[in-house]
């Protein structure tokens, strides 16, 4: 008795699993055929003008008080810099400006 041969049926998984197992069979080869060394010359070189210092930094700082009440908005974050004559912060007498802020958002 003879066998008959099954016809293979090719549906989408089958072909998408084809394509994919040619594409990984390609990326093997040509990173096998890819030259791995490469050669760096490193030279030596010396630094000879260095200089470790210590010292302090004087700033000119003013401690400003209010001459009102009220709640206190600050700008800027604590230890960042701002430009001359920025604004820091604003005093809200009423409490309001949080408000009119989260509106204008």
């Amino acid at each position: 008795m003879a066998r008959k041969r099954e016809k293979v049926r090719w549906n989408i998984g089958m072909i998408v699993f084809l394509i994919i197992f040619i594409y990984v069979i390609i990326n093997v080869l040509i990173f096998f055929g890819k030259k791995k060394l490469t050669v760096y010359k490193v030279t030596e070189d010396r630094i000879t003008n260095t200089f470790s210092l210590t010292g302090i930094a004087i700033r000119k700082e003013v401690l400003l008080k209010a001459s009102h009440k009220g709640y206190i908005t600050y700008y800027v974050e604590e230890g960042r810099r701002i430009k001359k004559n920025g604004t820091v912060f604003i005093l809200d007498k009423e409490g309001k400006a949080q408000d009119i802020f989260a509106k204008q958002l």
